[in-house]
């Protein structure tokens, strides 16, 4: 069942060939799948999607107040894997 939840990062690469999502990412959600199996990978994704979309939101929030440089727009969605990642390490197996 690993297999799969390394599999489940191939639907990532289109994002990847777009330029929308670092290589790292990619490969970080590939490694999860293998070590937690497809179900906690989704919680993983989902919680990290979560954080990420705050994470935007507070970014639109202050650039309507203030001048933020451009580096400020990439999200770095591998911490917020990692974020998930540990959520669901420590979450119970039955509760997911």
């Amino acid at each position: 069942m690993s297999i799969f939840g390394f599999l489940m990062a191939a639907l990532f690469l289109p994002l990847w060939k777009r330029g929308l999502m670092g290589a790292g990412d990619v490969k970080t959600i590939a490694v999860y799948g293998l070590l937690m199996g497809p179900t906690k990978l989704a919680y993983v994704l989902v919680i990290a999607s979560l954080l990420a979309g705050a994470h935007a939101l507070a970014y639109l929030w202050g650039a309507s107040r203030l001048a933020l440089p451009a580096r400020l727009r990439q999200i770095p969605y591998v911490t917020y894997l990692a974020l998930g990642a540990l959520s669901a390490a420590f979450m119970p197996l039955n509760s997911v």
